[in-house]
């Protein structure tokens, strides 16, 4: 099921291996945290019968923690019950119970702020298809409220099973463009992979390669055939590589396997895994580890 993500808790007995298999199997792996004698990963629904295959070959303990995604509610009402006995008992559970909360709808600048919402929602433990009394609402009010200093205004009201969440931002000064920035340039070294220009002229184009401290947008425009100077604003998206070096003691496999999980959580965004190459030390193996993330420049 396409945007349906599973997480899972593995342990047992050469964990390492695991996320080498992983990788061996085109697994995408979107978060990955190591705990005593195991690790803690999140990957796409449509792999899960991969892990387990894999996992069952090595013995590994498997504890599913739960879904994520936009469709994590209904699968968890389908596994229980069944679809067609999940809809009805849900059906009657709208009519029969008042309480019962299947949407949120967003007001205002919550529509802008709905991450930070939903973060306090998931802390307090409310989601779609929840019990909502009306008393909870002047809890969650106050909840969202002292959350961040960006609200000025909250209001949560229930009716009929909608929960309706209104919010406002806090004055902020209004912050005046940069006018004297007179080029854009390279953080990092890496390939172009999107380019937006408000002002200035780009000096790259998508796909190029770039080095840290390349001029991506200068400052200048032609018209009519004459140069002139104004101020650069923009922003591009660069493909850059993290390369991390890992020497420990084993088998090659279990090396690699190690050296991965340890690029991605001393890296700390989202990547992908481009290339892993091992070779052999004086005290063991050297495994390289590349990756590929992106950031935004501007």
């Amino acid at each position: 099921m396409k945007g349906l993500r599973e997480r899972f808790e593995v342990t047992g007995d050469h964990i390492e291996y695991l996320m080498e298999w992983l990788h061996g199997k085109n697994v995408n792996i979107y978060g990955v945290k190591m705990i005593k004698n195991g690790l803690i990963l999140t990957i796409d629904y449509k792999d899960r019968k991969k892990l387990f295959a894999i996992s069952s070959n090595m013995c590994y303990n498997i504890r599913k923690i739960g879904y994520t995604g936009k469709f994590a509610p209904f699968k968890y009402v389908a596994e229980r019950v069944g679809i067609l006995v999940g809809a009805a008992l849900f059906l009657a559970a709208i009519i029969l119970t008042d309480g019962i909360v299947v949407k949120f709808s967003y007001k205002g600048d919550a529509v802008y702020l709905e991450k930070e919402i939903d973060a306090v929602l998931e802390s307090e433990g409310v989601k779609e298809w929840s019990y909502i009394g009306g008393e909870e609402c002047g809890k969650l009010r106050s909840a969202i409220l002292s959350s961040s200093d960006k609200f000025s205004y909250v209001s949560v009201e229930k009716k009929g099973h909608k929960l309706i969440i209104e919010a406002y931002k806090a004055y902020e000064s209004v912050v005046p463009l940069d006018t004297k920035k007179e080029k854009i340039v390279a953080t990092k070294a890496g390939k172009v992979n999107r380019i937006t220009v408000l002002s200035g002229t780009a000096l790259v184009n998508v796909g190029d390669e770039v080095k840290e401290g390349d001029v991506l947008i200068d400052g200048s425009y032609t018209h009519n055939e004459s140069t002139g100077t104004t101020y650069a604003l923009g922003e591009v998206e660069i493909a850059a590589e993290y390369v991390y070096e890992y020497s420990g003691v084993g088998d090659a496999d279990s090396v690699k396997s190690r050296a991965i999980t340890l690029a991605i959580e001393s890296l700390g965004c989202e990547a992908t895994v481009k290339d892993v190459r091992i070779t052999d030390g004086e005290n063991g193996n050297i495994c390289i580890v590349t990756l590929e993330y992106f950031i935004l420049i501007g």
